[in-house]
């Protein structure tokens, strides 16, 4: 025999599973049945809704290929409804040689399914094998292989030793692909198998926080079989985002507020770090603005927040009484679109009245048809109109100081 098969298929495939950690899959070799007719019913459901060929009396799915350390993986899956089988079919290739390895179980739970092996490399040398294997108790290692054809020369030992560590390699990799696209109907934990993952290669995941809902971090993940373990460290909630100011004054210059965000153990979280900070252009002239705070890192989510520029306060300059009337002049307030006067005969400005001065250089207004002996009560506001999100908006200022006079 030009190699000895189950060496070139060691080191072949060890450098696919090199970043495989040394801890094993504890087995269990003991399965739900009806939770794994369940996930074979999802996996049969989940084929049908993906086509059926036109040549073939099955139902066929075809993952993507995927690739590591020079490894080439190409995995397929089939429904008979003739037969009620499924398939899993494992293209694997690497170096010179290529194995087809198929997974064949009943649509019906017995908690029994059939490995098939054949192999090719470039010089010629094959070799075909098939195992019955009872699902339950297959740890990775122990299926009883046949050689069915070939010409290899391998003895029986290296005939179930090269079959077995392929057994291991193509369900390790079905299970990487059905958790690695989000296909969990396809994952075959779920069909009974108690030691998928004879090795597992673990990711460290994080689990960020939001407001409301902690997370975790540093919580180790297998990269084949998506076994999670316990541990990690927990992220505290955002509890709080505070803005030192939603309001403020025009004075020509970019005002924005400040935010302090805290979780829910009263740590004060960082800004670039565990979020950032979205202002609306501008925040200078009179307006309405956006703040947007976006979670990053350790935090996902995020929250929107209005704040505003107002104009300028104007104040009463001078109040004169005029026969049923009333004179006001107040100072000018710079970048308005206008003012707007109240005036009622109460300090409580019940059933007050309202008049407008439009331009920002009107600084006077005569109110007329008031009732002579009153005491009238008056204040005044700036405004701009502008728009906010394609909406037009009007932004006022405070109240002035209230003035009084009797009018005559």
């Amino acid at each position: 025999m030009k190699k000895i098969i189950s060496i070139l298929l060691v080191s072949a495939l060890f450098a696919t599973i090199i970043c495989c950690g040394l801890q094993g899959a504890a087995a269990a070799n003991k399965v739900d049945e009806s939770y794994a007719q369940r996930n074979i019913n999802s996996f049969v459901g989940f084929l049908k809704k993906s086509g059926k060929l036109i040549d073939e009396d099955y139902y066929y799915f075809k993952e993507e290929t995927f690739d590591k350390n020079g490894t080439t993986i190409k995995p397929e899956y089939f429904y008979d409804p003739g037969e009620n089988t499924i398939c899993i079919k494992s293209l694997i290739e690497y170096a010179n040689a290529n194995v087809l390895f198929y997974i064949t179980l009943p649509a019906v739970y017995n908690g029994k399914c059939t490995f098939d092996y054949d192999y090719i490399d470039r010089t010629g040398e094959t070799l075909q094998a098939t195992a019955q294997v009872s699902i339950p108790s297959f740890n990775g290692k122990n299926a009883a292989f046949t050689k069915t054809g070939g010409n290899s020369a391998e003895t029986p030992e290296q005939v179930n030793r090269s079959c077995n560590l392929i057994a291991n390699l193509a369900l390790i990799n079905a299970d990487n692909y059905a958790y690695r696209n989000g296909r969990l109907e396809t994952g075959l934990y779920g069909f009974g198998f108690t030691a998928m993952c004879a090795h597992h290669a673990y990711e460290y995941h994080t689990t960020p926080a939001k407001m409301g809902v902690s997370g975790s971090a540093k919580r180790k993940v297998c990269i084949w079989c998506a076994l999670q373990t316990t541990g990690g460290t927990v992220i505290p909630a955002v509890y709080s985002i505070a803005l030192n100011k939603t309001a403020f004054y025009y004075n020509g210059k970019v005002q924005k507020p400040t935010v302090t965000v805290k979780d829910t153990k009263g740590k004060v979280l960082k800004e670039k770090q565990d979020y950032m900070l979205s202002y609306s252009s501008g925040s200078k002239a009179i307006g309405k603005y956006e703040l947007k705070v976006i979670f990053k890192g350790n935090y996902s989510g995020s929250k929107t927040y209005y704040y505003t520029i107002n104009p300028g306060k104007p104040q009463i300059a001078k109040l004169t009484a005029a026969k049923k009337a009333l004179s006001i002049k107040w100072g000018k307030v710079n970048a308005v679109s206008g003012y707007q006067i109240q005036y009622a005969y109460n300090s409580a400005f019940k059933d007050a009245k309202t008049a407008n001065v439009k331009g920002a250089v009107s600084v006077s207004k005569k109110l007329t048809s008031l009732a002579s002996g009153k005491r009238c009560y008056v204040k005044i506001r700036s405004y701009k109109a502008t728009t906010f999100n394609g909406e037009k908006v009007y932004i006022y200022s405070g109240w002035s100081s209230v003035r009084n006079a009797v009018v005559k």
